[in-house]
């Protein structure tokens, strides 16, 4: 497989895996907002957890990157997404600040809901 193709397959799956943990955050926000806390709360609390975890094992870069990086035979940033460049450089500030506010709207709601 060239590595062209294992790029678009890398770009394919990271961008899938960015707009559903995009998701999940709105989610996990909206359970805060509304005091829904259910199944698909703790699911989505998990999903974005879990990638925050792998941001931080591998030295806040993302995983995805050094695959798409080791594919291209470089040291340097790889276009590993299929959005613009610009959005991607924002999608850990903004991701990150929504799960700050998803998880202490969750919490919040938590502490009232046991007094």
């Amino acid at each position: 497989m060239s590595a062209e193709l294992q790029l678009d397959l890398i770009r394919g799956v990271h961008t899938f895996a960015v707009a559903l943990n995009a998701l999940a955050i709105v989610y996990v926000i909206y359970s805060g907002l509304t005091g829904r806390i259910g199944v698909w709360t703790w699911v989505s609390i998990g999903y974005s957890a879990f990638i925050a975890l792998g941001l931080a094992i591998n030295g806040r870069v993302c995983p995805l990157q050094s695959l798409a990086q080791h594919v291209a035979g470089t040291d340097r940033w790889v276009r590993d997404l299929f959005f613009l460049n610009e959005v991607a450089h924002l999608i850990a500030p903004v991701l990150g600040t929504g799960m700050a506010i998803g998880y202490t709207l969750v919490a919040w709601r938590l502490w009232w809901r046991r007094g």
